[in-house]
């Protein structure tokens, strides 16, 4: 039995997301019934988190990292099939984190700075009309990133 379809957040490798503890899942081939698995997960061939073998069938769950913003994971799973054989190890996948730490917000009248809760957060403008501009500034962004490769991943006005 090996796992095929490695994806993360329902993705094929991918870089820029934001999430802290992404979603893992996989598809089974060659056997009948999973009834295990054991993850694998690499920072520069260092290993930062080795499942253990879990008995399980479900072909998902949560990498228990807190990442970094840029920092690339590549991992590996195997699975256990109904006779309780284990197979190969799958083929790598890898996912890129990518997190503002926190920004700022402001215009004449007010200034707001936001930090980096995973959450969506709400601004209410007294006079939205009124604003001419607004100027956004990233304050900080986690360790190891550079300031032209930091994503923010939605900004939207309304009336």
């Amino acid at each position: 039995m090996r796992a095929i379809n490695l994806r993360t957040e329902h993705m094929i490798n991918p870089i820029g997301i934001d999430i802290k503890e992404p979603y893992l899942s996989w598809n089974c081939a060659d056997g009948r019934r999973q009834t295990a698995y054991e993850i694998v997960a690499m920072d520069e061939n260092c290993v930062v988190w080795d499942s253990s073998r879990v008995k399980s069938d479900s072909m998902h769950t949560y990498c228990p990292l807190e990442l970094k913003s840029r920092q690339r994971i590549s991992w590996k799973i195997r699975l256990w099939d109904e006779r309780d054989e284990a197979g190969e190890w799958s083929e790598e996948a890898f996912f890129e984190n990518n997190r503002v730490a926190s920004f700022t917000i402001f215009d004449d009248d007010l200034c707001v700075e936001l930090t980096d809760d995973m959450q969506p957060q709400y601004i209410v403008f007294e006079n939205p009309l009124l604003i001419d501009n607004l100027t956004f500034t990233i304050q900080s962004i986690f360790s190891g990133t550079k300031w032209n490769d930091t994503c923010i991943t939605k900004i939207i006005f309304y009336e």
